[in-house]
C-alpha cells in the first residue's frame, strides 16, 4: 500500500517464456509506429469471454480486443459460417463481381439501423475507410469541401479521417499538413466541461451555442461544411457520451446549414451500448452511419450507409478491392443472426447497468477514480490524481490496468487517463462481476 501522493511504483506485467520470446521476435521486426503494446501478454486462443495466451495462462476479456469481439470468442457460429465460406471462395472482387453475401448483409445492417426511407450500402475493411467513403459521398453530393469534428475525436488514421482525429497529438505530429478545410468544435465532454459548467445540460447547451456564435463565425463558414462527423459516445477518447438531448439539437443546427450528419458508430454500434446503433439513445435520424469492429464478427469489414438520396455519384466513382469479402460477409451475417438469436442487445443493456451501478459505489469511496459513465458495455473509469482538481492520472491507470493483468483480467486503455470497459456482449452478470471484483481490490490496493 502506498499513499496517493507518494512516489508510485511501475507495476510490470508478469509474462510466461513464450509469450516473452514472441514478444521480442515482434519487437525485431515490426515497426514502431503502432500503439505501444505496454503487455507482454501473446494472445492464442478465446472462448466465449475468455482468452489464453501462448503460456496457457486464462484471461478474462473486458476490452473485446478493441470492441471487436462482440459476439465471443471463438463463437461456434462465426467459426461455421466462415469454414463453409472458405471451402467455397475466398475473394470475389465483390465492386467487380456479383456475391450473394452482400446485398444479403446489406439489407440486414440497412434494416436495422435508424434511418428511415432506401438506403443504400458500400462495403469497406475497415472503420477509417467507411469514414473515408462517407467524406468522399459528402462532398461529392453537396458540392462543399469542409468538414466540421468534435474536438477529443476519433476517426481514424487514413489521412482523411486523420485530418479530423485529434484526441492525442501523436495520432497528428508529423503528417502535416492535413486537408485544408477541416474545423473542429466542442462536444460536451461534461466531466470536463470546456467552458467550465458542471451541469451536464448547461455544457451541452453551452456546446452548442459555441457552434453558432463562435466555431461558425470565426473557424469555417456554414456554407463550406460537406458534413459533420461525430461520434455517440466518443470511443478512443475516454467513453464519453453527450446529454441526450444533444444530438437532436445539433441535428437541428446541421439541418439549418444544409451540412450531412455523419454518426461515427465504428466502436459503438453493433448492440454495444444496449441499442443495436448508438444514435438510438439520442432519437436523432444520421445522413450516414459508418460501422466497422464488431461488424465483421472478428473479420475486418467496414460498411457505410446512407440515404438513397445520397447515391449520386457515377458507377467507378469510388470502389476498392476487398470490400465486402466473401469471408468477412459469411462471418458477418453469423454475427448478426447470432445477436438477434441470443438477445445480446439487451444483455449488453442488463449488464452494463449492473457494471454501472457497482462502479459508481466504488467511485464513491476510492481517492481516484473520479468518474464512471457509459451507456450499455461502453463504459468509461476516468482516474485522477485529486476528485476537486481532476487532474488526469495516466501513470496510475497503467498501473491498475498492470496489476489487473496480472490478476487475469484484460482492459483497454483510453483518453488521458481512462479505462474502457467494453466485454463481449455475451457476458454474464457473474463474469461481470469477477471482473469488477478484481479491478475493485487492486484500486484498493494501489491507493
Amino acid at each position: 500500500m502506498f499513499g496517493l501522493f507518494e512516489p508510485m511504483k511501475n507495476i510490470i506485467c508478469k509474462a510466461g517464456p513464450k509469450s516473452r520470446k514472441i514478444a521480442k521476435k515482434d519487437d525485431a521486426i515490426i515497426t514502431k509506429a503502432s500503439v505501444p503494446r505496454e503487455r507482454p501478454t501473446v494472445l492464442e486462443k478465446g472462448k466465449g469471454v475468455y482468452l489464453w495466451d501462448k503460456d496457457n495462462v486464462k484471461y478474462l476479456d473486458f476490452s473485446s480486443l478493441i470492441a471487436v469481439s462482440s459476439v465471443g470468442h471463438g463463437n461456434p457460429d462465426i467459426y461455421k459460417a466462415i469454414k463453409e465460406q472458405a471451402a467455397k471462395i475466398t475473394h470475389v472482387a465483390g465492386n467487380d463481381f456479383y456475391h450473394e453475401n452482400m446485398p444479403i448483409l446489406a439489407e440486414m445492417i440497412a434494416n436495422s439501423m435508424p434511418i428511415k426511407g432506401k438506403k443504400r450500402v458500400f462495403f469497406s475493411n475497415s472503420g477509417t475507410e467507411s469514414v473515408e467513403c462517407a467524406m468522399k459521398l459528402a462532398r461529392y453530393y453537396t458540392k462543399r469541401t469542409g468538414y466540421l469534428a468534435m474536438n477529443n475525436c476519433f476517426h481514424g488514421r487514413t489521412f482523411g479521417s486523420v485530418s479530423m482525429t485529434n484526441s492525442k497529438m501523436i495520432i497528428r505530429a508529423g503528417f502535416e499538413p492535413f486537408l485544408p478545410v477541416v474545423a473542429h468544435t466542442e462536444f460536451p465532454y461534461c466531466y470536463r466541461c470546456p467552458f467550465g459548467e458542471t451541469d451536464s445540460n448547461s455544457c451541452g447547451r453551452k456546446c452548442l451555442d459555441y457552434i453558432e456564435r463562435v466555431t461558425f463565425k470565426k473557424e469555417i463558414a456554414p456554407k463550406n461544411i460537406a458534413a459533420l462527423f461525430v461520434e455517440p459516445i466518443q470511443g478512443e477518447g475516454g467513453y464519453i457520451p453527450a446529454p441526450d438531448w444533444y444530438f437532436k439539437e445539433l441535428k437541428k443546427i446541421c439541418s439549418k446549414h444544409g451540412i450531412l450528419f455523419v454518426a461515427d458508430e465504428v466502436q459503438s454500434g453493433m448492440g454495444r451500448t444496449g441499442k443495436m446503433w448508438a444514435m438510438e439513445h439520442y432519437n436523432t435520424e444520421p445522413d450516414i452511419i459508418c460501422s466497422a469492429k464488431a461488424l465483421g464478427g472478428g473479420m475486418p469489414l467496414g460498411a457505410t450507409v446512407f440515404k438513397e438520396k445520397y447515391d449520386v455519384w457515377e458507377a467507378g466513382s469510388h470502389s476498392n478491392t476487398f470490400g465486402g469479402n466473401a469471408v468477412c460477409t459469411a462471418s458477418s451475417i453469423a454475427a448478426l443472426n447470432f445477436i438477434k438469436k441470443k438477445n445480446l442487445v439487451r444483455n449488453a443493456e442488463k449488464v452494463g447497468k449492473h457494471i454501472l451501478s457497482r462502479m459508481k459505489e466504488i467511485q464513491e469511496k476510492s481517492k481516484t477514480l473520479g468518474d464512471v459513465r457509459g451507456k450499455g458495455l461502453m463504459i468509461g473509469l476516468e482516474f485522477v490524481k485529486d476528485k476537486k482538481t481532476k487532474a488526469p492520472n495516466p501513470k496510475f491507470r497503467l498501473n491498475l490496468m498492470n496489476a489487473c493483468l496480472n490478476d487475469k483480467l484484460l482492459l483497454l486503455g483510453g483518453g488521458k487517463s481512462v479505462i474502457r470497459i467494453a466485454p463481449p456482449l455475451v457476458i454474464t452478470k457473474e463474469e461481470a462481476d469477477k471482473g469488477i471484483d478484481i479491478i475493485e481490490k487492486n484500486l484498493k490496493e494501489l491507493e
